[in-house]
């Protein structure tokens, strides 16, 4: 009888089965650690190029108005007709501890026209020449750079605009020019009128913006309406002013108390006249953080010192430089 062929019976053992085992399980945790590295790699920098967006985005606007603020008043300064807060223009507060703050008059939109007759500190209406392009609730800068009065321009808020034959009626909303601490102007026949802004800028991180450090917008400074948010993850903001002193069309800069620019180092005193550029810095931060160790700090901008510790939130600074288009002493 033909004896039958035995077939192997030869595979893997017990423990040559575990090797495998562990050696696939290294491979594919090996694999999903740079995935996941990848993925927060990723996530990390499309966090930070949002944040840098916001910041450049609120630079943008900053400058903007820079460039739009106090139209047609050559020595920058506007009578306040909302808020009875005596001569505005562009005003920074600064601070060596916190954030700064931005207050200004800037023009909105390209709008402009002229008065029929005289305007007045005691006028509780105005007449236009034409309100194309002006609605109720509008704010309208009044100015007449050729007076030999003191006050030359007058920001005041718009009630209602009613035509009027060939012109029209503005009424004016309270307090407006009845403030009582308002000095004293008349503007002639033909004074400038310009669509315009009062705003102020400033840094908030509390409740509010679910403790969030964001760029808010006062859209009437002190007055009713509400702040507005501009951008979340801004830190910080930082203002220097440039004037120029020697009247050489340039504003000299050496990073000490005696150069041209002011609030850019600390010790720095109050800024004189006239007021040649504005240079605006952000500091945006990370809105999660990006790291398991303290590994960032707030840096040092302009007069205000960095943090004195460490987190784990990324940041990026950005600054632009505006140069004033309607103040006397700008190019």
């Amino acid at each position: 009888m033909t004896k039958q062929p035995r077939h192997s019976q030869s595979g893997l053992t017990l423990i040559e089965l575990m090797i495998s085992i562990l050696l696939s399980s290294l491979i594919v945790a090996g694999a999903l650690s740079v995935g996941f590295t990848m993925m927060n790699g990723y996530r990390d920098n499309r966090e930070m190029t949002l944040v840098d967006r916001s910041a450049r985005v609120s630079l943008e606007i900053l400058a903007d108005a820079l460039r739009n603020a106090v139209p047609g008043v050559p020595d920058g300064a506007v009578e306040d007709g909302v808020g009875c807060g005596g001569q505005i223009g562009v005003q920074v507060t600064n601070s060596t501890t916190d954030p700064d703050e931005l207050l200004m008059v800037y023009a909105s939109g390209g709008v402009v026209t002229s008065t029929r007759e005289t305007f007045t500190h005691t006028s509780t209406t105005i007449k236009l020449t034409d309100a194309t392009g002006l609605a109720d609730g509008d704010y309208i800068v009044v100015t007449e750079p050729t007076s030999v009065e003191p006050v030359k321009a007058v920001i005041v808020q718009i009630a209602t605009i009613t035509p009027n034959g060939s012109y029209y009626d503005a009424t004016l909303i309270a307090p407006n020019v009845t403030c009582p601490a308002i000095a004293t102007f008349t503007f002639s026949p033909l004074a400038l009128v310009v669509r315009a802004k009062i705003a102020r800028f400033y840094i908030e991180d509390s409740a509010a913006t679910g403790n969030v450090p964001t760029l808010m917008m006062d859209p009437d400074a002190e007055g009713p309406e509400d702040p507005e948010p501009v951008a979340e993850g801004i830190e910080d903001m930082q203002i220097a002013v440039g004037v120029d002193a020697d009247a050489d069309k340039e504003v000299f800069e050496d990073d000490s108390t005696t150069d041209e620019w002011h609030y850019n180092v600390a010790g720095d005193l109050a800024p004189g006249t006239p007021t040649r550029a504005f240079r605006v810095t952000l500091v945006a931060i990370a809105l999660r953080d990006q790291s398991n160790v303290n590994s960032y700090i707030r840096p040092e901008v302009e007069d205000r010192a960095g943090a004195s510790a460490a987190d784990p939130f990324r940041r990026r600074v950005l600054s632009t430089t505006v140069e004033m288009r309607n103040i006397v002493g700008s190019p």
